[in-house]
């Protein structure tokens, strides 16, 4: 499987079988233009135009947009609904967690994308999130989880692998906050440009990954 991060809470994911997988597409109105990009599958955690804009991906794409989730081949996707802030979705709404799953010759990955979450999770949340291999999660406040939240709900899953998303760079005008905070203290952070992995060489400990955005 292969993980490109594009800019805000915006992921390609390819898996093994060449099934390509967006995640959160945003438009350009949040300072950031997304790469050309195809995809067979779209997920969208909620209708917000940061998170939904799914006219930006190329193709003719599945939308899952709906805790039902989807069976795509070797590819499962399912929801984890959730809320955009701590009081229920009453200040911002609902929020869906999607939890992809891919098999390659190593076994089988799974990866979750928070979307917009904005709350610690439930006992149960946490039930059907158990033994993820990755992770991505908002780190920068103001409309999700901050530095703080972010890493209390890494604890509770205990993932793999971490990806931060949905933090401040160059040219995003959201007034979010950037990911030092978060990271700031973690012992185990690698930067790359992509990350690939298979069910074999996931790391024993969890980790860190910084992805570099892949841009036009």
């Amino acid at each position: 499987m292969k993980i490109q991060w594009l800019g805000h809470a915006c992921f390609l994911i390819t898996t093994a079988d060449g099934v390509k997988i967006a995640t959160d597409p945003y438009d350009s109105s949040i300072g950031l233009k997304l790469p050309p990009v195809s995809a067979d599958i779209v997920t969208t955690s909620h209708g917000h135009f940061d998170h939904a804009a799914v006219s930006e991906i190329h193709g003719t794409p599945k939308v899952v947009n709906s805790p039902e989730g989807l069976d795509y081949g070797k590819v499962k996707i399912r929801g984890v609904a959730t809320y955009h802030d701590e009081h229920k979705g009453a200040q911002r709404g609902p929020n869906i967690m999607f939890v992809i799953s891919a098999v390659d010759d190593g076994g089988s990955i799974s990866v979750c994308h928070a979307g917009d979450l904005g709350h610690l999770l439930t006992p149960e949340m946490v039930e059907g999130l158990k033994g993820l291999d990755v992770f991505m999660v908002p780190v920068g406040g103001t409309y999700t989880l901050d530095a703080a939240g972010a890493r209390k709900v890494v604890d509770q899953i205990g993932p793999r692998i971490v990806i931060p998303m949905h933090y401040k760079i160059p040219g995003l005008s959201l007034g979010v906050e950037g990911a030092d905070k978060f990271l700031a203290g973690q012992q185990e952070v690698t930067r790359l440009k992509e990350l690939e992995i298979t069910g074999r060489d996931l790391p024993p400990k969890m980790r860190i990954v910084v992805l570099e955005r892949s841009a036009p």
